[in-house]
């Protein structure tokens, strides 16, 4: 439990570092989390930025999280919002051994870009 609480906070000093100028800007993120799992890192990592859920036509960033036993079980672009949530809910997102948090950036043409990715062993 405390090594999943060490990854999960290095996950979010990472992001931070990585990503100082765009974490002031980020309010409105929308969230693809397919299992209740995945559901509840999305929240806690919502909770600590302090970004508001919102739906993807009003959102900054998507908010990504899903369990696969794969590297990089997700493009880094799409063609649509709904490419990405199709892809993301086709990952084992129950049984899967680590948990991979993305955000992508919604462009104006309504398709999605990667931001960033990072993942660590789920212990469940």
């Amino acid at each position: 439990m405390r090594l999943k609480k060490y990854y999960i906070l290095l996950f979010l000093i990472l992001i931070l570092c990585e990503n100082s100028n765009a974490q002031k800007e980020i309010t409105k993120v929308a969230v693809i989390a397919p299992s209740v799992s995945t559901s509840m890192k999305a929240r806690e990592i919502r909770y600590h930025f302090k970004w508001q859920e919102v739906e993807p036509k009003e959102a900054d960033y998507i908010l990504v999280v899903v369990r696969s036993m794969l590297f990089y079980p997700l493009q880094n672009s799409y063609d649509s919002f709904t490419e990405l949530k199709d892809d993301a809910e086709s990952q084992l997102n129950i049984s899967g051994s680590n948990y991979h948090i993305y955000l992508f950036f919604l462009e104006n043409d309504l398709s999605v870009t990667e931001v960033d990715h990072k993942y660590f062993e789920a212990e469940d």
